[in-house]
């Protein structure tokens, strides 16, 4: 087990909060990346202003884990899963806050793209690779929260798929342009737009090997999805 009941009742009370503080927090990341969503799909402004002021809650509630983790650790000192806890929550903490400033920038680029004239065709391709990266990272959350390692694994399989959909978006990007010199700027957006899904993907990838690092207790960042999986398995 990762976590267990210690003498003081309190000490399991402030785990406990830390970890429901993390939820919430990517609960409200999983809600701005919808916002994100919606927002190119229908080319609405609000939306979009939205996505960005949500990012100043987002900035407060890392804040306030972050020192709820100092604290457990100055005040409590930590071993073994207690400590692996506190550390992957922390750098899970630091993903979510990462995303969220990912879909701020998004939100800016979508309210100037809709000042323009919005072009529903030309970013409703990169719609459905945010759709993927939402469900990264929703599973990602619900891995950490549930303490399943074997999930976490499948999340980390499943990068190759958005890298293959990524891939597709910008061929496909790249050929109105070719086709139609006019459209380069707005493809610019749209390619400017997929590259920042892409890079939310990576960081749901991160939360999975914080996951893996969390029940397992082994740091298998840089290493082969095989060698993953076989670490886990001993």
């Amino acid at each position: 087990m990762v976590t267990k009941e210690h003498i003081s009742s309190k000490f399991d009370a402030e785990l406990e909060d830390i970890r429901n503080s993390l939820m919430q927090m990517g609960g409200l990341v999983e809600k701005q990346l919808s916002f994100v969503v919606e927002a190119l799909a229908k080319g609405d402004a609000d939306l979009a202003e939205e996505i960005v002021d949500t990012e100043e809650s987002i900035d407060r509630m890392e804040m306030a884990i972050d020192e709820q983790c100092m604290r457990i650790i100055a005040r409590r000192q930590p071993t073994a899963g207690d400590l692996r806890l506190v550390i992957s929550i922390s750098k899970t903490v630091a993903e979510l806050e990462a995303i969220g400033d990912d879909c701020k920038r998004i939100g800016y680029a979508l309210k100037d793209i809709i000042d323009k004239g919005y072009d529903k065709s030309m970013l409703l391709p990169a719609r459905h690779l945010g759709n993927s990266t939402k469900t990264m990272v929703k599973r990602s959350l619900d891995n950490m929260a549930r303490l399943d390692a074997d999930a976490a694994l499948s999340v980390l399989r499943s990068g190759d798929d958005i890298d293959t959909e990524y891939e597709a978006l910008m061929r496909q990007l790249v050929t109105f342009m070719m086709e139609d010199s006019r459209s380069v700027p707005k493809v610019l957006d749209a390619i400017w737009i997929a590259r920042s899904f892409e890079r939310i993907a990576s960081r749901a990838f991160n939360m999975s090997h914080h996951c893996i690092f969390l029940v397992a207790g082994k740091d298998l960042r840089h290493r082969s999805i095989d060698d993953v999986e076989a670490a886990i398995s001993d």
